[in-house]
This record gives C-alpha cells, structure tokens and sequence, in this order.
C-alpha cells in the first residue's frame, strides 16, 4: 500500500512492487516467472495455479494443463494416456475401460475379455449356458460337438460338451426294445430291457399293458427275448386247458394222465369222484383211474383193473 517510486509492474488493474509481487499460496517472486490468476483471486505462480484449479492427471495425479485427454470422468495428460496393459499410445482412437483406467482393442480382445470355448479366442458378444456357469462362446462357436452344426434353440450338454436335441438323442439316450427309436422321456424298464410307455404292448393282442402284473412269452425264466403278454391274453391263448373241465390251468403243478394236463381237483376216482392224491390204477377196458381205495372194493366184487398205478 505504499507509493511506488520508480519502476513499478502493472497487473490486475494494480501497480506492484517487484519485491511485492509474491505467489498468495506459495510466497514465492512472481517478478520473473509466469502469473496466473483466477476469477481475480491473489496471483499465482503456475505450480500453485495448476494444484488448486487445473483437474489431475488419471495416471500421474499431476495437473492436467494444455492438449490433455478427457475421457472415463476424468482427465488426462497427453502422455499419460495410454493403454494400462501394453502403455500404448491410445490417441483418439476406440479404448474401452478396464480397472479403473482404458486398454487398446488389442489388449480387451486378447486378455480381457473372455475366452470362447469353442476357438479360444476373446468373445465380445457371447452366449452363455446356465448349466456350465463360467463358459461362454461366440454365437457362430456355440455348435453340437457331434454334427457341428450351430445351436439354435433346445440343446443338452454332457461331460462339458454341447449336443443338439437329435444327436444327444441318438448317442446317449436309450432305445425302445420294440420300435429301436431313443426314448426321451417316461421311459418303462422291464424285462432287463427299456420301452415307450406306448410301445410296452401284449405280443398276441398288441394292447398296452398298463397292469404292474404281467406274463411273458419266455419258455423259461431269463429268456432274452421275451415279449410281455397281458393277463386276459395270457389266460385264453397260453395256459395249458384241462382235460377235464377245459378251464385254463393257473396253478404252477397240475396232474397229467395220458399226456393229457388236469387240474388236480378234477383228476378224480372214476366210482368215489374224490381227487387222487397219491397212487391211482386205471380201470379195465380204459373207462378211467380208481384211487386206492377204490381198487380193494372193486376187486372184491369181481371187477378187474389193469395193473397200471402212478403217482402225481
């Protein structure tokens, strides 16, 4: 505030000493350095100047002053705006954001992004399978590893590989004993083998068979190729018929005279109608079997009878 003999500087619409003339931060003589000022604040030499009002490089926090690079929310030096993976000069070119800073394409393609399955290769626009979490693919990758054809809508997956529905039907799902075609849903097992609910079918009358109770065409248990046969069916064309009463045998043992299959109840004394249950003797002339105690009575009154007895 003291009059200014002599030389004087001018700045600011205000005349200074030379001594006068200090940084209002820092202290510092601005009388041969470059001032800087803001919105008439006190003068300031470049240093101060640039810490309170020039924006921070993103990369060296240093003040950003003349052609910096704005870009992320932040600004940049010219030199410090390179690629965080290979310090490549980015320009003005494409960049994309990566941890906090921005890559070159070269950098994101190769080491960013991540890794088709199919190629290897960095994928930008993927699918995804949400079974196989952490795997993506380019579209034009993600393909049936049986046929290579590219997915598109219903696919499966098995043991980390991708198969259309018609290869993943033909490799791995099981085959209808009767009509030999994948079955890919409500599959029925029996008889060591696996069927369409629609294909498990009697083999004499072609119905399904629905019941959990069944027959075979087996001759014997553990016959291979056995075909199911439904009960009505088992019961009017399989069962042996009596000799008797011609009623299907149901039962597991049954007599058997002259070749001929009985029911054991109908195997009956020719003169006391009661079932022989142990040895038996056929009458004279072939008009049937007496039990044992028949065979006393009728010799006693003169009747003969062959000497044929048998067991059942």
């Amino acid at each position: 505030g003291k009059g200014i003999a002599g030389q004087c500087l001018e700045l600011m619409g205000k005349h200074w000493h030379g001594a006068c003339l200090t940084c209002g931060e820092c202290g510092v003589g601005l009388e041969k350095q470059r001032i800087m000022s803001k919105d008439e604040g006190p003068p300031l030499c470049v240093a101060c100047y640039g810490d309170l009002h020039l924006p921070k490089c993103g990369r060296c926090s240093a003040p950003v002053a003349g052609d910096g690079v704005v870009a992320l929310e932040r600004s940049w030096c010219e030199g410090c705006w390179v690629c965080g993976l290979c310090d490549q000069r980015l320009g003005t070119g494409s960049f994309w954001r990566h941890d906090d800073g921005a890559v070159c394409h070269g950098c994101y393609v190769s080491i960013v992004l991540e890794k088709c399955v199919g190629c290897g290769l960095g994928a930008e626009e993927t699918v995804t399978c949400e079974s196989m979490p952490g795997k993506v693919w380019h579209p034009e990758c993600f393909r049936c590893s049986a046929c290579k054809e590219v997915l598109e809508g219903r696919f499966h997956h098995k043991d980390g590989s991708l198969y259309c529905a018609g290869c993943y039907a033909s490799h791995f799902l099981p085959r209808c004993a009767s009509c030999g075609k994948p079955i890919a849903d409500g599959a029925l097992t029996a008889l060591d083998r696996t069927w369409h609910q629609s294909c498990f079918t009697c083999a004499l009358c072609r119905k399904p068979v629905t019941s959990k109770r069944f027959h075979t065409t087996a001759a014997s248990p553990g016959e291979g190729d056995a075909l199911p046969v439904c009960d009505p069916c088992h019961e009017a064309k399989v069962l042996p018929r009596c000799g008797a009463c011609a009623r299907p045998i149901k039962e597991r043992s049954c007599a058997v005279f002259k070749g001929q299959k009985m029911h054991r109840e109908c195997f009956c004394c020719r003169e006391c109608k009661a079932p022989i249950d142990s040895k038996y003797f056929e009458k004279e002339g072939g008009e049937g079997v007496v039990c044992q105690g028949c065979v006393a009575k009728d010799t006693s009154s003169g009747i003969m009878v062959k000497g044929v007895k048998g067991t059942r």
